[in-house]
This record gives structure tokens, C-alpha cells and sequence, in this order.
């Protein structure tokens, strides 16, 4: 096997480790964007979210949720790397965000724990991008 195919191989199994945890990140960040924006009733729930909404809308926290998303995704597909580090590590700034302020407001839920999840996904995304 000569040395452009050994390099070709590696770079095809190294998009397929980015494509394991960028859609998954992707579609759960579109997917809670979006149900931040379709039922802003959920941000009166939680303390976390009376105090970002005294800053901005439920509709721009979802909206931060859905274009981080889309953009990930896009620049994947088109193999801008730059954007695609960006853009994940936005989202990982977001995710943790939410994770610790989940953690430390009342009232006690299991929430955070997703958006840890979340958060560590994206990390593994920034490193292997």
C-alpha cells in the first residue's frame, strides 16, 4: 500500500469519527433549540432561565441553539474546518453554560446531566476536529 493511499484512509476514517459525534451533537442542540422556541412556557420552569430571560428571549436561545446546529453541520458537509471549530467550540461554551447553571439552580433536576453530556460531546468534537 503505497504512502497516498495510507493518507487517503486516514482521512476518511477521521471524517468518519467527526460525522459519530457531529450529528448527534448537531441534531440534539437543533432539536432543544427548536423546543425552546415552540414552547417558551419551559423557560418559566427553572430559575436558570428567569435569569436569561431577564437578558434575551426564549426565541434568541433557541435561535443560538438552532444556528450553532445548522452552521456545524454545514461546514462539515462542505469541509470548512475552520467554521466547524468555531462553531463547536461555541457550542461546547453553550452546553457547559447550561450544564453548570442547571446544576446550581433550583429546583434540583437531572437536566444538567444532558447538558453535561452535551457539553463533554462537544469538547470530543473541538479535539478531533
Amino acid at each position: 500500500m503505497s504512502e497516498q493511499q495510507k493518507k487517503e484512509i486516514r482521512k476518511i476514517l477521521q471524517r468518519e469519527k467527526l460525522r459519530a459525534i457531529i450529528y448527534p451533537v448537531a441534531t440534539a442542540s437543533f432539536l432543544y433549540g427548536l423546543w425552546l422556541i415552540l414552547f417558551p412556557g419551559i423557560l418559566n420552569t427553572y430559575r436558570v432561565y428567569s435569569l436569561i430571560n431577564q437578558v434575551i428571549t426564549h426565541w434568541q436561545v433557541g435561535s443560538i441553539f438552532v444556528l450553532l446546529s445548522l452552521v456545524t453541520i454545514f461546514s462539515f458537509r462542505f469541509g470548512h474546518r475552520m467554521a466547524l471549530l468555531y462553531t463547536s467550540v461555541l457550542l461546547q461554551m453553550v452546553w457547559t453554560m447550561f450544564a453548570v447553571s442547571f446544576l446550581l439552580s433550583p429546583p434540583p433536576n437531572t437536566v444538567w446531566i444532558f447538558a453535561a453530556t452535551m457539553a463533554y460531546l462537544s469538547f470530543t468534537l473541538c479535539r478531533r476536529v
